[in-house]
This record gives structure tokens, C-alpha cells and sequence, in this order.
């Protein structure tokens, strides 16, 4: 089997620190749901490649219907709902570790954080998973409801996955079609483009990283919104990634402070569009004091919200979340 290609993230080095460990805690849960996706087309793959032959015999008169109800396709989406819920564990547990509050999870598991480290940049998902399951910021019972909470969103991504595959599938069967492809050729080209679904994200990036992205965006807010937390951190500030990719919208957004419960975070609060890789970082009141201080590239949202700054018209945050379930 081919190996499994994730998507790479660029840091900017004007980022925070905790900014940069956020991503790279991302690249490792997006490296886990495109595994996850592997899997599933392999699955599927007997059915898969059974209904091109089909619709390709019947001459294009009847087009391809993608087995979504399969036994198959509701394991992956319950394995999703796990590395979803994964996610916001790990975002659960970044926050304790910036903010310095004790994370040991030596009785609990016999995965070290040394070694989580390299789990999941190889087929260890489901090893990966049972280390964070194993983190003390979720009880057994809590971590179930966070399973049954994601599984909306993982509906929601099973169906991108499968339109995604039938398009190109119909895509597919019209070319061979149109230029006589003989059925030989048809099947071959059928069981690259599985293949292709198999060993690389493709179009599907944008939504693995917006379902990863939003999951550990609500682990993090969890855990800033935790008691414990809130008497050491009462201030966020904005963190976006600085580079050529960066659009205008979130840059406008950077270095904005603003008190923990501020109302405006319901709709500044990243994500803010597909393939957003910003973050909020818990800050005490001290260091905000010192930063709005400075001026410079910080600035009190309070105060106002740069014109261009905001959410990308026409994302919907809710789509990828515990209320779209």
C-alpha cells in the first residue's frame, strides 16, 4: 500500500509559540483523519469499483450510485466521531500545558508523550487515539458524549467524502464514454482514482482540515472556559499565521485582545473559513495589560474590530460542529 500523504502546514515565525504547537497538534489530527479515509475506500473499494463497471456497461444510460448506506460507511463515521472527539481532547489538553496546570497520564496509558510524538506521523491511529482517550480532561462518561457529540459533524464529512467520489466517478465514466474507452481501460482508470482517494487527501484537504480545525478549536475553548484555568488565564488573544497564505479577513484579526468572555468571540472565534489555521491563545490579564501597552501590532477588539476583519462570507461555523448534529 501506498503511504498516506498528509497535508503540510506553514508557520510564520512572527507566531506565538503556542500558536505553532496548535498547528503542529492539527497536522497530526489531520494526518489521522486522512488515514481514516484511506481506510474507508479500501473498504469499499470491491463495491466502488463494482458500480463503475456497471454504470460504464449500461452505456451511461444508468449513472452510478455510491453504496453511502453500506455497513462500511457508518463504521468510518463512527471511527471519524472518535478522532474527531480525539481532537478536542488534544485541544483540551494543549491549553493545560500552556497555561503550566500538571498533565500525567503515566498511570493511564502505556503510550508516553514521547512517544505520541511519532504515533501518528505512521499508521498508529488507533494506538493515538487510546493515548488521548487516556487524558485526564475527560472522564469515560464525558468522553463517550464528546463521541455521540461528533457524530453530526462526521455525517456531515462522509457526505463531502462520498459526493466527492461520485463526481469523479461520473466524471470518469463520461470521458471513457466519449472516447471509447474499452471496458479493460474503464476499469483500470476506475481503480486509479480509488487508489487516489486512498493515498492522498486531494480535494478532500479542505474539509479534513475544517473538521479537525473546528474540533480542536471547541477542545481549546472547553478548556479556557474551565474554572481552573480561568483563575490563571482571563484574557485571549487572536493568533493568526502570518504568511502568503493568510487572508486578508484573518490577518485583520491579529493581535486582537479581548477578555475571555468577551460576546464577540462567538463570531470572531476561529475557525473562520476553510483551511483557517488561527488560533486563541489564554493569556493572563498582566501579560494583556503588557501587550495592549506596547500597541504595535496588539489592539483591544473591545475597543472595535477592524473593518475587514471577520469570518469568510458564507462560512458556516455550525456546519462542522456539535450543533449541526
Amino acid at each position: 500500500m501506498k503511504k498516506v500523504q498528509k497535508p503540510e502546514i506553514t508557520v510564520s515565525r512572527r507566531a506565538t509559540r503556542e500558536a505553532i504547537d496548535t498547528q503542529l497538534d492539527l497536522e497530526k489530527m489531520l494526518s489521522a483523519a486522512v488515514f481514516e479515509q484511506a481506510r474507508y475506500f479500501r473498504s469499499i473499494g470491491d463495491a466502488f469499483l463494482a458500480e463503475a463497471r456497471r454504470a460504464f456497461l449500461a452505456g451511461g444510460g444508468v449513472l452510478p450510485v455510491f453504496p453511502f448506506t453500506s455497513g462500511e460507511t457508518f463504521a468510518h463515521m463512527e471511527r471519524t466521531a472518535v478522532i474527531l472527539a480525539a481532537t478536542r481532547v488534544l485541544g483540551r489538553a494543549r491549553i493545560r500545558k500552556e497555561v503550566g496546570l500538571p498533565l500525567d497520564t503515566s498511570h493511564q496509558s502505556r503510550v508516553t508523550s514521547h512517544e505520541f510524538a511519532e504515533v501518528l506521523h505512521g499508521v498508529g491511529v488507533d494506538e493515538a487515539v487510546k493515548y488521548l482517550q487516556s487524558l485526564p480532561v475527560a472522564t469515560r462518561d464525558e468522553w463517550i458524549r464528546l463521541i455521540r457529540a461528533n457524530q453530526g459533524p462526521a455525517f456531515t464529512a462522509a457526505g463531502v467524502e462520498n459526493k466527492a467520489a461520485l463526481e469523479a466517478l461520473k466524471k470518469l465514466l463520461a470521458e471513457g464514454l466519449q472516447n471509447g474507452w474499452t471496458a479493460a481501460k474503464f476499469e483500470q482508470s476506475a481503480a486509479e482514482l480509488l487508489a487516489k482517494f486512498q493515498t492522498q487527501a486531494g480535494e478532500l484537504r479542505t474539509l479534513w482540515n475544517t473538521v479537525t480545525a473546528t474540533a480542536m478549536a471547541r477542545g481549546r475553548e472547553e478548556m479556557l472556559s474551565d474554572p481552573e484555568v480561568r483563575a490563571i488565564v482571563s484574557h485571549r488573544l487572536y493568533d493568526a499565521i502570518l504568511d502568503q497564505f493568510t487572508r486578508p479577513n484573518h490577518r485583520a484579526l491579529d493581535g486582537g485582545i479581548a477578555p475571555w468572555d468577551w460576546p464577540g468571540w462567538s463570531t470572531y472565534a476561529p475557525p473562520n473559513g476553510f483551511n483557517c489555521r488561527c488560533s486563541l491563545i489564554g493569556i493572563t490579564g498582566v501579560r494583556a495589560a503588557k501587550l495592549l501597552a506596547a500597541g504595535g501590532q496588539y489592539f483591544d477588539l473591545t475597543q472595535g474590530v477592524p473593518a475587514l476583519a471577520g469570518p469568510d462570507p458564507g462560512f458556516g461555523k455550525a456546519e462542522f460542529s456539535e450543533e449541526a448534529a
